[in-house]
């Protein structure tokens, strides 16, 4: 790596796969130049979605982490359908490591899987047949909420927001953000700037949310 940084006359490292962090992470010291990634006594936690809503609740901020069940075999997942998540129209699964689009899944009705082949819909599956699928990892499945989304850009020094830029999502396919607008939304940046502290010491961090019910 350090010949490659040479060669190329690399001067900043930006991680863009998730397994890239860990591996960045274990390298911290052996780089000669910045690496971007967020310095953070809570690195473990936050390789983990479950975990970092654990911690946040902990801290006192369970009114911004959405209701949520995790699940490992699909007779747990079943379960959960016909009981806790009965009356949702369509739920997402989750994994519950890596990026936010990880292991993505929309789950419906056969007739509402229908309808999103109609409309070109990707990565959703009837309840039924992917229940017959074979995964048997760790994930996390909640109710599908409002298309409302915004995507806020954190900027932390000494556990202090410098600055906090949100944006409306108005790009959005299968969890990929396709398009935003920046705008100025004061509630998002004091929500932000709360969560961002909490979470790292320095540098950037990046943070989803969805307003339910618009």
């Amino acid at each position: 790596m350090d010949e490659i940084i040479a060669k190329e006359n690399v001067q900043a490292v930006f991680p863009s796969h998730p397994q890239e962090i860990t591996l960045f992470d274990d390298y911290d010291h052996h780089l000669s130049i910045p690496f971007a990634l967020p310095e953070s006594e809570h690195f473990d936690i936050l390789l983990d979605k479950v975990s970092t809503y654990e911690w946040l609740i902990e801290q006192g901020l369970s009114h911004y982490i959405p209701t949520y069940f995790t699940f490992k075999t699909h007779t747990e997942l079943k379960h959960l359908i016909q009981n806790e998540l009965k009356n949702e129209k369509e739920l997402v699964v989750k994994d519950t490591s890596g990026h936010g689009a990880t292991g993505f899944a929309i789950l419906t009705s056969h007739k509402n899987f229908i309808k999103a082949i109609e409309q070109q819909r990707s990565r959703v599956f009837a309840f039924d047949d992917y229940l017959e699928s074979n995964n048997t990892h760790w994930r996390m499945v909640m109710k599908n909420l409002g298309k409302l989304e915004f995507s806020v850009d954190v900027y932390v020094h000494d556990s202090k927001t410098v600055i906090s830029v949100p944006r409306e999502r108005t790009g959005v396919s299968n969890g990929l953000v396709l398009d935003g607008t920046v705008l100025r939304h004061n509630e998002l940046i004091e929500i932000s700037s709360t969560i961002a502290e909490t979470l790292i010491d320095n540098e950037f961090l990046n943070l989803q949310f969805m307003k339910e019910d618009g």
